[in-house]
C-alpha cells in the first residue's frame, strides 16, 4: 500500500486492481476487466488487513502488536 492505493490481483481474471484508499467505505470494489464485484471498500479493506496480518504473523517486527 503506497500513495493511498492498494494494488491487488483479481481472483477471477488476474488483472491488476488499483484501489484508491478512499474514505467512503460504502463504495464498491469492482474489477475493470471482468466486472467481478469484491464488495464494499470497508469490507475489502478489513479482509486485506486480516490477510496481511496472517501472512506476516511470524515476522519479528509485527509480533506482539
Amino acid at each position: 500500500m503506497s500513495d493511498g492505493k492498494i494494488t491487488a490481483t483479481c481472483t477471477k481474471c488476474n488483472v491488476e486492481l488499483s484501489v484508491a484508499n478512499i474514505d467512503d467505505d460504502n463504495s464498491l470494489v469492482v474489477c475493470p476487466q471482468c466486472g467481478t464485484e469484491f464488495g464494499k471498500w470497508g469490507e475489502v479493506k478489513t479482509k486485506l488487513k486480516a490477510m496481511l496480518a496472517d501472512k506476516f504473523k511470524d515476522t519479528p517486527w509485527i509480533k506482539g502488536r
